[in-house]
């Protein structure tokens, strides 16, 4: 009988070597997904020292992070913010998340499904608070860019992003907050 354990991390290695912001011209050093979903999670682990008394589950946020996009790998490209069709994207990552079923051992199977499909419905807090993180990381990709930012559409697609999810957590807004400034900041400097 094969080790579906051993099958799965094998097949994880897609993750790695898939490209995240693949359709846009302004990001040219691009990240992987796997790159992505680790830094998220280390946010969410960071996070969780600040928020001890939030009543919120961050062993349940973190591997939402780090589960996230595992309904990638159907997928060649990873399009970015801008440049993609939701409606599309959101069909993909759900048949991706039924074919998975049968990559996992089955007595894995219903807590992965059930903390993916959770974090895709954001339905409760928790799934609210890791879908800000993942975006906060996603901003900090192009922050680290620069670039990108001197398109005044794509500024403002990167602004917009992160400031949707104002309002979470006290905590989290107060990193929005920095993270806006950073964005002004870099953007000051570009332009010198």
């Amino acid at each position: 009988m094969k080790n579906k354990t051993i099958d799965f991390m094998h097949f994880s290695r897609k993750i790695k070597d898939l490209e995240r912001y693949s359709n846009n011209p302004f990001v040219k050093k691009k990240d992987t997904v796997a790159s992505h979903s680790w830094r998220s999670a280390l946010l969410g682990i960071l996070f969780e020292s600040i928020n001890k008394d939030t009543g919120l589950d961050f062993k349940k946020i973190i591997y939402m992070l780090i589960l996230h996009d595992l309904v990638e790998f159907t997928n060649s490209e990873v399009t970015a913010l801008g440049f993609r069709n939701r409606l599309f994207k959101a069909k993909s990552e759900e048949e991706a998340l039924l074919q998975l079923k049968d990559l996992f051992p089955e007595d894995q199977f219903e807590n992965i499904h059930n903390l993916l499909a959770e974090f895709v419905n954001q339905k409760s807090p928790e799934a609210k608070l890791a879908k800000a993180i993942e975006n906060y990381e996603s901003n900090l990709h192009v922050i680290e860019e620069k670039q990108p930012l001197l398109d005044p559409t794509h500024k403002e697609l990167t602004i917009n992003y992160i400031k949707r999810r104002l309002g979470l957590n006290k905590s989290f807004d107060d990193l929005i907050n920095d993270q806006l400034g950073e964005i002004e900041e870099v953007s000051k400097q570009l332009k010198l």
